[in-house]
Formats: structure tokens, C-alpha cells, sequence
């Protein structure tokens, strides 16, 4: 077992294994001689003698055959088989459900997700009822090999409202219902797995619904338990980095959809949990907000303690700008983080009183640049006035990363200056 291996309760892992960067979740058996290197595997999953894997994502009730082959880049969704001595071919996202539809209908940008029928076919039982004329196509043997279970991932078009098998575009969602509910997540289970009605027209759910669910909150979501099941358990942040590429790869998601979820996450651990937060969870975060002085305290640390994890996923000026935008729509509570709609991150509308304050302590622990921040200031400036609240309450550090500028400017001109004049003098 080499560094940067985690493995869930109840998984047993069998003799003259190799592991590298591995987290391996609950209730799994990997058998004797397997190789595994930057994987992550979800609960439940069986890997056979001698197989071998790599870079990929492997997520619940997956069975791998002895011998087989899977990755680099390759997604194996819940239930997929893959058959013995198999290759799965590098890059493969293999997934049990199946879109129903023609080509011609998948390719076209104006399909709605409720004009397509989408089924889940497990292992080993009956495919579902399907729509008059649907009919299922073979398992993708090329992908799985024969024996195995499962298709290829469907893509849909760029910018289409569905991009893949799993969520074809936007679920419809019955008025009042929380986006992220036991409820709701119910109600998602029926709709892809095509026993649930049809979306109606502009967009309305089966009853009348007017709530949508986007891809981005399952993204959320599951960075959020991601980062909470590292805090609850104890496990390395090196660990969390393996699973948080494994998703973005799966969602097909940028390093600043990552970063900007797991910072909405550990603010969220200072204040009390939402009710759509997991039981399990609950225990992490406090009972009462805290006042703003310990407020501040507690969030600076959490800042602190995850700054080396949020670096890794700030590459860019344009991913810290990217950051600091989402944390002024978890302060003003737009978008994914409105309450009202089921938010998973609490209300970070606490935050707006201290938001100078936090900004600072951002800066200070190196996870947004100097930079980024002007950026952002300069890209307020000409907004309206409703969207500048953010910016006004930070006005005084603002102005005082504008003056450090302009005073390392300086220097290094006068650094210049004195550099020449030496030069003038030793001719």
C-alpha cells in the first residue's frame, strides 16, 4: 500500500496488491494481485484477481473482472460489469442507464429532457416497461466486453440542456419541494430512471411544478460530502484531492467548479446546518450562529486549515476571480445558495457583515491574489448599485491593496533608478 491510500470500513483488500492514491469506500472486495493508481472507488464495488486500474472512477456496485483492464480517464457508473480478462478502452464512461431516443432526436438542440425516455437497466433483472416503439440496443461489449453490463455514456450536443445519460438536462420538480431533500432525490431516482411523467411545456414538472433541478447541485452536493466525510472521519486532505478530481473528471467539471464548492463547504461548518444536510453530518456544525467576533475566528481558521486544498484548485487568476464572485452569491444568497430552494451551505448571508474581514483573511492565507481581487473590484465598479453592496462594505481594504501596489510600483522604479545611476557611474 503506497501514500495517499484510503479504504472505507468493511473493505477487504486481498494479497500482492498495489495501491497508489486509491480511496476505496465501504463494504468493497478487491482481490488478490490488483493494481490500482489515482482511483477512486465509491461503496460496494468488486474488483477480481489480478485486474488492473488506473485514473479512473468507480462508483457504487461496480464488479470488475479478474484480469480486466480499466483507465486511464475511464468512468464506470453504479451497476456497471465489466467482464473478465476485459480492456476497458482509455477515456470509456460506461453507465447502466440508456437514453431512448433516435440519433437524429439526440443531436437536436431543441429536444426537451421529457421528450426522450431514459430507463436503468440493472445486472441480471428485467429492463423497465419502455415507451411505445423504444427498444433497448444491445450492452456495448466494446466497452465492457461480453458478459458485461452497460453503455457507453451518451454525450449530448455542447451547450445542450442535457450533458449525459445520467441527468438528460433539467429535472422538473413539484412546487415547494427543496431542491436537495430525501424527497427530491427520491423524485430524481424515479424521473431518470424513466418511471416518472414527462416534463410538461416551458419546463413544468409532472404536477405542475415549477423548481428545476440543475446538474450543478448533484455537483455540489457531492463535493460538499466529499469535503464533510474528510472532516468527519479524519482522513488526509491528500485523500479528498483524489476524489475531488475523480468527480470533476466524472462531471466534467473545471478546478474552479471544485474550489468554489468546497469553500462555500467549510464556511458552511461555521454555521448550523441546513435540515437538507445528511444526519451523519449534522454533528459537524454548530447549533447557533456565532457572534461576529468568533464568527470571524472560526472561519479564518477553517480558511487557514484548507488553504494548501483550495490552492490546488485555484490554477488561475480567473479561478480565484471565479471564487470570490461565487462567495459574494453565497453572501447575498443567489443561485445554488438561495435558501429558499433548498441551499446545502446555510446562510451565508451572516458572512456580508464580516466580509471585509474575510476577504482579508483570504488574501492573507494565499488562496485569492492580490490580483484576482482588484480584478473583481474593477469589474464591480460598473455595476448597478444593488450589486455593489459587497464592494462598498470593502472599500477600505480594496484601497489598501490599490496604495500596496502602487507603493511596490514605486519602489521597484526607484530600485531601477539607483541600479542606472550605479551603471553611470562604474562607466
Amino acid at each position: 500500500v503506497g501514500p495517499g491510500v484510503a479504504i472505507g470500513a468493511h473493505t477487504a483488500v486481498g494479497d500482492g496488491c498495489r495501491l497508489e492514491r486509491v480511496t476505496l469506500g465501504q463494504r468493497c472486495q478487491v482481490g488478490k494481485g490488483v493494481t490500482m493508481r489515482d482511483v477512486h472507488v465509491h461503496d460496494d464495488v468488486v474488483i477480481g484477481d489480478g485486474a488492473r486500474l488506473e485514473r479512473s472512477l468507480l462508483r457504487r456496485r461496480v464488479q470488475v473482472g479478474a484480469g480486466a483492464v480499466v483507465g486511464p480517464g475511464c468512468v464506470l457508473d453504479e451497476h456497471v460489469v465489466v467482464a473478465r480478462g476485459h480492456r476497458v478502452p482509455p477515456g470509456t464512461k460506461v453507465t447502466t442507464c440508456h437514453v431512448l431516443g433516435g440519433e437524429d432526436e439526440a443531436e437536436d438542440e431543441e429536444v426537451e429532457g421529457g421528450d426522450l425516455q431514459v430507463v436503468q437497466v440493472l445486472p441480471g433483472e428485467p429492463a423497465p416497461e419502455l415507451a411505445a416503439g423504444a427498444t433497448l440496443p444491445a450492452v456495448d461489449e466494446a466497452a465492457v466486453g461480453a458478459g458485461g453490463h452497460g453503455w457507453i455514456w451518451r454525450q449530448w450536443p455542447e451547450g445542450g440542456d442535457g450533458r449525459h445519460s445520467l441527468v438528460p438536462g433539467k429535472f422538473a420538480l413539484p412546487k415547494g419541494m427543496m431542491l436537495d431533500s430525501p424527497q427530491t432525490l427520491e423524485t430524481i431516482t424515479t424521473l431518470s430512471s424513466g418511471r416518472g411523467g414527462a416534463a410538461g411545456p416551458d419546463g413544468e414538472g409532472p404536477e405542475g411544478g415549477d423548481l428545476l433541478l440543475e446538474p450543478d447541485v448533484l455537483f455540489a452536493r457531492e463535493v460538499q460530502e466529499t469535503i464533510l466525510r474528510c472532516v468527519k472521519e479524519g482522513f488526509a486532505q491528500a485523500n479528498a484531492v483524489v476524489e475531488l478530481n475523480a468527480l470533476k473528471l466524472a462531471e466534467d467539471k473545471t478546478f474552479a467548479d471544485c474550489a468554489r464548492f468546497i469553500f462555500t463547504t467549510i464556511l458552511g461548518l461555521c454555521v448550523p446546518a441546513p435540515p437538507s444536510v445528511p444526519a451523519e453530518f449534522q454533528a459537524l456544525f454548530p447549533a447557533a450562529v456565532p457572534d461576529k467576533g468568533p464568527l470571524l475566528q472560526a472561519a479564518t481558521k477553517k480558511i487557514q486549515a484548507w488553504a494548501s486544498l483550495l490552492e490546488q484548485f485555484l490554477r488561475q487568476e480567473d479561478d480565484q476571480v471565479e471564487l470570490l464572485l461565487t462567495f459574494e452569491e453565497y453572501c447575498m444568497g443567489e443561485g445554488l445558495f438561495d435558501v429558499d430552494l433548498g441551499g446545502r451551505f446555510g446562510k451565508g448571508e451572516v458572512f456580508t457583515p464580516i466580509f471585509a474581514q474575510m476577504l482579508n483573511a483570504t488574501y492573507q492565507a494565499d488562496v485569492l491574489g492580490e490580483d484576482a481581487i482588484l480584478v473583481w473590484a474593477d469589474e464591480k465598479e460598473g455595476a448597478d448599485e444593488d450589486d455593489k453592496v459587497l464592494l462598498k462594505k470593502a472599500e477600505a481594504f480594496i484601497t489598501w491593496l490599490r496604495e500596496a501596489e502602487e507603493d511596490e510600483e514605486d519602489g521597484d522604479s526607484d530600485d531601477e533608478e539607483e541600479e542606472e545611476e550605479e551603471d553611470d557611474d562604474d562607466d
